[in-house]
């Protein structure tokens, strides 16, 4: 079962390890998409993710830590006048391999030093696949830097729930 407190924000590397060795991934899908309208398909685009909302939850009494992570990309022509807009998000089910209290602080900086990681070679793949049966030129995100990635706040709780699990 998965304890998290709103303990003290100062994390070790120590406080991720924990997450890490009591965690397993064991299903990675889809989970929502709004894509569209194309207002035109020129033969070049411009994109960038605009947008990125990272939620985690554990539906009570279960052995399972959700973390949902959602992106929007903006693809923009050569006037920087956008023509679509392609949001959708993924859910991460971690299996619990023991009992684990931990702080919201550690488990945002394991989503973010390490989650994050895992889900990103999907993420691009996603928008490559989505652009293209938009018609639009496939986009082809650049990979992830370190020093790109924003730490961000992540909240816990109502976007990710037990409806959102999925099978597991």
């Amino acid at each position: 079962m998965l304890t998290v407190t709103e303990d003290d924000t100062k994390v070790s590397r120590a406080d991720v390890a924990r997450i890490i060795n009591a965690t397993n991934l064991t299903n990675l899908r889809v989970d929502e998409v709004k894509a569209g309208p194309v207002k035109a398909a020129p033969d070049t685009i411009n994109a960038g993710i605009v947008n990125k909302k990272v939620a985690f939850g554990s539906p009570q009494g279960s052995d399972v830590l959700l973390v949902r992570v959602e992106h929007t990309l903006s693809c923009r022509d050569k006037d920087e006048t956008e023509i679509a807009s392609v949001t959708f998000a993924h859910i991460l089910t971690f299996h619990l391999t023991t009992d684990l209290k931990t702080s919201r602080a550690a488990v945002s900086a394991w989503i973010d030093t390490n989650v994050y990681y895992m889900v990103y070679p999907y993420v691009r793949q996603f928008f490559t696949e989505m652009t293209s049966a938009l018609g639009l030129p496939p986009v082809v995100l650049d990979y992830l830097h370190r020093n790109d990635l924003e730490s961000h706040t992540i909240s816990e709780g109502a976007p990710v729930d037990s409806a959102s699990e999925g099978g597991k």
